[in-house]
């Protein structure tokens, strides 16, 4: 399943004319505004035959099209109804997965549409929703881009790989000359402006087809020779890149449903990694097990078996109890409260009867989570600054680097990237990374964290946890443990400091705080080799609390 990706709200600009054609139906401006507004679209601008139509839900990108709108008002119109169909022909061709892209971009997503000839407003149209998924739900190419490309200058089989910079030449789209890779990152408009999500590769992905010739420098810029669509053209190439496998077949399905309402027939390719075997794009529906009473716990509104298939089929689904099937464009359903809205929708909000307030409350902060802002508060009376780190990190830092044996890690299965293979399990070693990276700065420096860590010892634990590190010439023992102190003091904990080396402190310069006969945390000067590994030149003291123990020492 996906989560919503993009906050940015697309507009899309489109023909009066040709929404109508794709629905079927003329439909006065008035009556479309309305219509609209269940799509959690607005109608924002009419310009004689233009229209300019805000898109409000970033859950919904096949919304993003003049066809994914004519579809969506198909089925509440009534024209249309149940889950859009589109059956893939028999014909595949075939795309190879090398090993080499693995590391930087892994996944891909392609088929060929052959149908009408372009005309001019179809390839705009077609460029448009290229551009929207690519910018907004691609999250500006990084996660995934789209590259389209003239069928008949495509030799198959299609090679997916990373090369080396300068190995490879060709013309890039709006280029006079061949380019390696490297230079059109420096001088292409394109490569300048996107050539950030590659910052980190030594090896480059690109497209290449049975005559060796290049398609696309994923996700930088197609080849102007392979890689240029023009009015007249009847059969095209799809591909999808990026670094989440379910987003590029999502974005691949939702280009494959648009060219299908354009008359178009979706030839699938088969994706080879290696030994495995994937068709693209994903036509079929996918099923949902819904439990029906959902609604009238919602709504407040009993429905039959049948008035249930009725309004789902409205919404785009099918239905066949206890199973919601789903179209593929879709993969924004996380619980069964999203299929209820669609029903809402199908309903009509306007007919579901509304009852006064029965209660009243004033809202307030849940007593824990009271308890962990004042911890914070007190570390800012104390001269710490606050940091913020992401949840994801790797085990060079958490573990090489802090001196320790791997204890045990929950792992990311698909990671972005080798910096984010792991939840985080404690936060000193992030906050030491930040002083690492900021040795320009003026001392004392003085830092904390506060949030969840996640450990793995044979089951799975969450802890709220609060670190701080000092960094000055004279930074000690003495000095951390005076913060600690007065930490614990505000908290109104009684706790005693119990000797206990570890290997990232000074043996005999740190300190475990027990209380009621639980370790709640540690304090001490960070080993010497620890900051070498870091590059830190300063002496660092620092400790580390759980205050999910502290909170429940309390409470006993």
């Amino acid at each position: 399943m996906l989560l919503s990706q993009v906050t940015d709200m697309p507009t899309i600009t489109c023909s009066y004319h040709d929404l109508q054609s794709l629905i079927g139906k003329t439909i006065p401006e008035p009556a479309l505004r309305e219509l609209l507004h269940n799509a959690k679209a607005e109608l924002d601008q009419v310009h004689g035959d233009e229209l300019s139509i805000s898109c409000g839900d970033t859950n919904l990108p096949y919304l993003w099209s003049v066809e994914g709108i004519a579809r969506f008002l198909r089925l509440q119109l009534g024209i249309d109804a149940g889950v859009h169909e589109v059956k893939p022909e028999k014909q595949q061709f075939t795309v190879l997965v090398d090993s080499s892209v693995s590391s930087i971009r892994p996944y891909i997503a392609c088929f060929v549409a052959k149908g009408p000839a372009l005309t001019e407003s179809l390839l705009v149209q077609l460029i448009q929703l290229q551009e929207k998924l690519s910018e907004n739900f691609g999250r500006k190419r990084s996660k995934v881009s789209i590259g389209l490309y003239p069928f008949a200058k495509v030799q198959f089989p299609v090679v997916y790989k990373a090369v080396d910079p300068e190995s490879v030449m060709f013309v890039p789209l709006e280029g006079r000359s061949e380019q390696t890779l490297t230079q059109i990152l420096k001088t292409h408009p394109k490569g300048i402006q996107y050539r950030d999500i590659l910052s980190r590769a030594k090896r480059y992905p690109v497209l290449m087809d049975a005559a060796k010739q290049v398609l696309s420098f994923a996700p930088i810029i197609n080849s102007a020779t392979t890689g240029k669509l023009e009015p007249g053209t009847t059969e095209l190439f799809f591909d999808a890149t990026g670094t989440d496998k379910a987003s590029v077949e999502l974005v691949a399905a939702i280009v494959a449903h648009a060219l299908a309402d354009r008359e178009y027939h979706i030839h699938p390719c088969s994706i080879k990694y290696g030994r495995q075997s994937l068709l693209c794009p994903e036509l079929s529906s996918w099923k949902w097990r819904f439990d029906d009473a959902h609604i009238k716990h919602v709504l407040g509104i009993s429905f039959a078996k049948q008035e249930i298939r009725t309004l789902l089929r409205k919404a785009g689904y099918d239905y066949k109890p206890p199973f919601v099937f789903i179209p593929s464009y879709r993969r924004d359903i996380l619980h069964d409260a999203d299929i209820v809205e669609d029903i809402a929708i199908a309903y009509g909000y306007d007919k579901i009867e509304s009852k006064e307030l029965s209660s009243q409350t004033i809202g307030r902060p849940l007593e824990h989570m009271q308890f962990f802002a004042n911890s914070r508060m007190t570390l800012a009376g104390l001269g710490f600054q606050e940091c913020m780190n992401a949840m994801l990190s790797h085990k060079e830092l958490l573990v090489e680097k802090m001196l320790i044996k791997d204890q045990g890690h929950v792992e990311i299965e698909n990671p972005v990237s080798s910096l984010y293979d792991v939840v985080r399990s404690w936060l000193t070693p992030l906050l030491l990374e930040v002083l690492a990276k900021n040795k320009h700065i003026s001392f004392p420096q003085r830092i904390f964290e506060q949030g969840l860590v996640v450990k793995n010892s044979g089951s799975i634990v969450q802890e709220v946890c609060v670190a701080g590190v000092l960094s000055h010439g004279s930074a000690d023992y003495t000095s951390v443990r005076q913060d600690v102190e007065f930490l614990l003091k505000k908290i109104g904990i009684s706790y005693t400091l119990a000797e206990e080396d570890q290997l990232w402190y000074i043996p005999g310069r740190s300190a475990s705080i027990i209380s009621n006969s639980v370790s709640c945390g540690v304090l001490g000067e960070i080993n010497p080799e620890v900051l070498c590994k870091f590059g830190i030149e300063h002496p660092v003291s620092c400790f580390e609390i759980s205050l999910t123990k502290i909170l429940h020492t309390l409470q006993k």
